[in-house]
């Protein structure tokens, strides 16, 4: 984040745009780095964490909205940066009580961001959903492969038992159901 408030210290607005093209080139990030995206796939990883960088700058007052993708430096940014912090995490940043208000619980008791790290390399809230709705996919997926293999394995154990007679059909499924409902399914 102290980058993003570093590239406003000039007082001047910028554009969200040329903000990125700035910390992009400030890091030497290689077009590729440029195209990685966040687990999901929904948006790429250093968007993302320009943006949320620039919603944490704002919610603590550092920054100001001017229109619609242009930001300003506040006087609070401007004071901030004169301190000359090594680095600019969500701890630094909890020490404004703008801050603190948004990562409150509202009235419905559920906070904006139920847990940011305090860490400075953490991953962004779209980053966590995301890694977690990946989580949670392959979760499913091994829970329906289990599934599938126990209904193939109940099959299988009804043609055993079914023997070479014309019904074995009829025996397999009539064994698989019974199995299958004395397990629950």
């Amino acid at each position: 984040m102290l980058p993003f408030l570093a590239a406003l210290s000039d007082r001047q607005e910028h554009n969200i745009r040329d903000l990125r093209k700035q910390l992009a080139s400030q890091f030497k990030l290689t077009d590729q780095e440029l195209e990685e995206r966040i687990p999901s796939n929904r948006a790429l990883l250093f968007d993302n964490r320009v943006g949320w960088a620039r919603t944490y700058l704002g919610k603590a007052g550092l920054i100001d909205f001017v229109k619609r993708g242009t930001y300003r430096i506040t006087p609070r940014g401007i004071a901030l940066l004169k301190t000359k912090p090594q680095k600019l995490d969500v701890a630094l940043l909890k020490q404004f009580p703008e801050f603190l208000d948004f990562l409150k619980p509202k009235g419905d008791g559920h906070s904006n961001l139920q847990e940011i790290s305090d860490q400075p390399e953490a991953e962004t809230p779209l980053e966590v959903l995301d890694g977690a709705y990946v989580r949670l996919r392959r979760e499913l997926a091994d829970d329906l492969l289990q599934a599938v293999r126990y209904d193939l394995t109940c099959v299988l154990r009804a043609a055993s038992r079914s023997g070479p007679s014309g019904d074995g059909l009829r025996r397999i499924a009539e064994g698989c159901w019974s199995s299958c409902r004395q397990n629950g399914r």
